[in-house]
């Protein structure tokens, strides 16, 4: 697994070429800090009731080619978190202090790779609560909570995930 820059994640290229790495699958985590502590933004998926990143499979258009990563997280995030939350998620994206304070991850599987995004957000006004409050179950994720890490570390293992995510969870909770 290796760290990248924000701006290295907004320029990737993407291809379908067996030759060159195809990103298929971008993923978000947001993180609130709050009063020095972290906290963790997960949905659950409706399908296997496992805590859920904000990401999915970058698609195939229709001229063949393949989304480009941050293309795909934009669409994943409308798809998984509405309109409200999405929108407040990728303005977060624009700002430079959250880009600073972020962390993205590639996991290289040979010929494709899997992006993780870990998003550091300021929240003191509260306004992720907010709008988790006024969340609607989407066609994928049926709700969405904020865990603290003491919560994540004693109560879930790995199988709490989903497959996606698995990995980069477990590697992140044993720093």
């Amino acid at each position: 697994m290796q760290e990248i820059s924000f701006d290295e994640f907004i320029n990737l290229d993407n291809s379908l070429d067996p030759n060159i790495m195809t990103v298929n699958r971008v993923g978000l985590i947001p993180i609130i800090e709050k009063n020095g502590n972290k906290y963790y933004v997960l949905g659950t998926d409706k399908k296997t009731c496992k805590l859920s990143d904000f990401g999915g499979h970058c698609d195939v258009n229709g001229d063949g080619t393949i989304e480009l990563p941050k293309e795909c997280l934009k669409r994943e995030l409308r798809e998984e978190m509405g309109g409200l939350l999405s929108s407040y998620i990728i303005n977060k994206l624009n700002d430079i202090k959250v880009r600073e304070k972020s962390k993205i991850f590639i996991k290289n599987n040979g010929t494709t790779a899997k992006i993780e995004i870990f998003m550091k957000i300021d929240d003191i006004n509260g306004d992720m609560d907010r709008l988790i409050q006024k969340f609607e179950p989407t066609y994928e994720i049926k709700e969405i909570k904020i865990y603290d890490v003491d919560y994540l570390e004693k109560n879930t293992k790995p199988s709490t995930y989903i497959s996606s995510v698995e990995f980069f969870m477990e590697d992140l909770l044993k720093k």
